[in-house]
């Protein structure tokens, strides 16, 4: 409990360093500030990034429940799993950002005041959205390659939705358990696949430069799961502006600093997922963009 006139304290991790997730942390900033909570007047914030290494972000969860902050904000599914798992005893308020599905990753219960001490943003995409948008700039689509970290429980979820919405499709799965894999893993799709599909997976966005390099040079589209991505070259996403998760996380934070406890308070989701789409990137592959699609999207990288 804070004592009069002492500023709280608020701790996030992240669990690579990559402009989404950095995103979110920025909104999640901005939504404190909106809510009264400015970094440096009336609020502390500790942050850490784990820089993709496991064991890193769980001695970053260590360090964060014997420092006994006001809250917890975890960006990411894993770092949201293993924060939880290591204040199971001390229950500090937790909560999560830019995790795609809090139930699958049991981070909750239930999506409704789940009780407890856990609750934040998610930001599962619409797969059949976007099944739908890969046919619309692909008629010929039959083969579709997918590159995630089956340790990733949020990708694997993903993977399991994409099989029901794109059930006419023949799936190739290429895992990615770590760093070194990606180009290997992305280069045993060559010539196997019409086109490749990357979920919201940490280890690979983190990667995505190299499964470009790839991809272009073969003339394969690549369909991802964040804006960032689209902006270095991928084709097309539909996703959730991380800046704007952030920015309800940092609200959540705000409800939790001002009294309320976390377990009544509702986990959230934005409204809808905007549009990106890589022009340049359509005209070098030969694939022509809808009009309607054009102007309905969010952001258009030419």
């Amino acid at each position: 409990m804070l004592m009069a006139g002492e500023n709280p304290t608020v701790a996030i991790t992240q669990i690579v360093d990559h402009p989404v997730l950095t995103q979110a942390y920025h909104g999640t900033v901005a939504g404190l500030k909106e809510n009264g909570y400015i970094e440096g007047k009336n609020l502390h914030i500790i942050y850490e990034n784990a820089q993709g290494d496991t064991q890193r972000a769980e001695r970053i969860a260590r360090d964060f429940v014997a420092l006994k902050p006001d809250v917890m904000v975890a960006i990411s599914t894993p770092s949201a799993q293993v924060l939880m798992h290591a204040d199971r005893t001390a229950e500090i308020p937790l909560v999560f950002s830019a995790v795609t599905d809090p139930l699958s990753a049991k981070l909750v219960p239930t999506l409704k005041q789940p009780g407890g001490f856990v609750t934040g943003v998610y930001d599962m995409p619409p797969v059949a959205a976007k099944v739908k948008i890969m046919r619309e700039l692909l008629p010929q689509l039959k083969t579709l390659g997918v590159l995630y970290n089956p340790d990733e429980i949020n990708s694997v979820h993903m993977i399991d939705e994409l099989k029901t919405a794109g059930y006419f499709l023949k799936i190739i799965e290429a895992p990615v358990k770590s760093d070194t894999d990606i180009t290997v893993s992305t280069k045993t799709l060559l010539g196997k696949v019409d086109a490749i599909y990357v979920p919201a997976d940490n280890t690979v966005v983190a990667q995505i430069d190299k499964v470009l390099a790839l991809t272009m040079e073969n003339k394969i589209p690549l369909f991802a799961s964040e804006h960032g991505s689209v902006e270095k070259g991928a084709l097309v996403a539909l996703a959730y502006d991380q800046y704007e998760v952030g920015r309800a996380t940092g609200a959540i934070v705000a409800q939790i600093l001002g009294g309320k406890r976390p377990g009544d308070i509702d986990v959230v989701k934005l409204s809808h997922p905007d549009l990106y789409i890589n022009t340049a990137t359509a005209q070098k592959l030969n694939i022509q963009i809808p009009d309607k699609m054009i102007k309905s999207a969010a952001k258009l990288v030419n």
